[in-house]
């Protein structure tokens, strides 16, 4: 019999084993559950590092020492490209200054006409509305006060060239057509059929202000059309054989060749042919003046049209005292052995004077100079020029 309250040893000892145990056994899985979750801990942070790393901002490193800051340097080209501008700007205001000082020289009441004044302010030297006009722009655009400046006098010159453009085409909307040439003439240069050549000369008309002359046209009549051809149109232009401008002052002659009008074959199979010159501008041409020039070879008839143009001959010229008819050659200077191209400088010599005379001149050869002063016992030393001047005083001595 067991004692009530009383239990065996190995029993005892077997419950406290089993708390033993137990209370063991928690507390590995507390350890085990500690260091699991400081693990996994540990791999999350991992990986969030290895994602951060990637995708988040790095942030400077902070750094003891500060930097200076640097201020930028102006570009080298950009201060080029300032003084440039400055440069053009400054010549720019010159050439204003020049030219307004130009403008504010020229007083109206020292020249003739208005028109006359505004045409040397705008500084044209065609005078027609688009030359004009063409000045007027270009002079604006210099003067602008965006260009140069806002100085009194270039803003006086301005006004000036508004006023002078408008009285320049107030003046040119006047013009009248001028009048028909004067005097026209012929001279035989060549009478040999197939190469006939004639000079066509003639005087200027009748200077008017509101009528300048600005061209010559050249009509021919042709039997086959039974009307009047334009053969030529005589402009202001660069002459190669004077190699200087020749103006309109000077167009006073024409030379009608027949080699050069072989498309007109029945004007030269006539006995005369009539020739017309007018005279043109911007309001109109003028009436035709109307010459007939022979055809025949140089018949008595053309002769005596070309002694018809010849001045009275000098005395220092010829031994047959003051006789001027043209049956006696002696008397017009010409010699029995004289050569065509001989007769003919003789005839052009006699015709021509002062400012044309000069031009035909310097147009000739000098060994015909040479031998014309010869043949009128003057030197013939020196050069073209000299002799050109010699001749001119002989015949203004002879004529005077």
């Amino acid at each position: 019999l067991h004692r009530a309250g009383s239990y065996p040893k190995k029993n005892v000892q077997t419950s406290k084993g089993r708390a033993a145990e137990a209370a063991a056994t928690a507390a590995a899985a507390a350890a085990a559950g500690a260091s699991f979750g400081r693990g996994a801990a540990t791999a999350a942070g991992a990986r969030a590092g290895s994602l951060g790393s990637d995708s988040a901002p790095k942030l400077p490193k902070e750094s003891g020492t500060d930097t200076p800051y640097k201020v930028p340097q102006p570009n080298r080209t950009a201060r080029a490209a300032d003084c440039q501008r400055q440069s053009e700007c400054t010549v720019r205001e010159l050439d204003a200054s020049r030219e307004a000082a130009r403008i504010l020289r020229l007083k109206r009441e020292h020249f003739r006409t208005a028109v006359a004044w505004g045409f040397s302010v705008l500084d044209v030297t065609i005078r027609d509305v688009a030359s004009v006009q063409r000045s007027y722009r270009t002079l604006m655009r210099k003067l602008h006060p965006d260009k140069a400046g806002s100085d009194p006098n270039i803003i006086q010159a301005g006004d000036l060239i508004r006023e002078a453009k408008d009285v320049c085409e107030r003046g040119l909307s006047k013009k009248e057509a001028p009048n028909a040439p004067r005097n026209l003439r012929s001279v035989p240069l060549c009478t040999i059929p197939g190469k006939r050549r004639f000079r066509l000369q003639w005087t200027i008309p009748e200077s008017r202000e509101v009528a300048p002359v600005r061209r010559y046209v050249v009509a021919a009549v042709d039997p086959a059309y039974g009307r009047a051809l334009t053969i030529a149109v005589l402009e202001p232009d660069y002459n190669e054989s004077l190699r200087r401008f020749v103006s309109v002052e000077e167009l006073a002659s024409h030379e009608l060749a027949e080699e050069e009008l072989q498309k007109m074959p029945s004007l030269w199979k006539q006995t005369t042919a009539t020739v017309q010159v007018a005279a043109a501008n911007e309001a109109g041409q003028s009436s035709w003046a109307i010459h007939k020039v022979c055809l025949n070879g140089g018949g008595a008839s053309s002769f005596a049209a070309a002694a018809s143009l010849m001045r009275p001959s000098a005395n220092c010229f010829t031994n047959a005292g003051n006789s001027t008819g043209f049956g006696d050659q002696h008397a017009a200077g010409f010699d029995a052995g004289d050569t065509q191209d001989e007769y003919l400088f003789n005839l052009e010599l006699r015709r021509r004077r002062g400012t044309d005379l000069r031009l035909w001149l310097e147009a000739q050869r000098k060994s015909m100079l040479m031998a014309w002063l010869r043949s009128a016992g003057c030197s013939t030393t020196g050069s073209k020029e000299e002799i050109v001047l010699r001749v001119i005083s002989a015949m203004d001595g002879a004529f005077a």
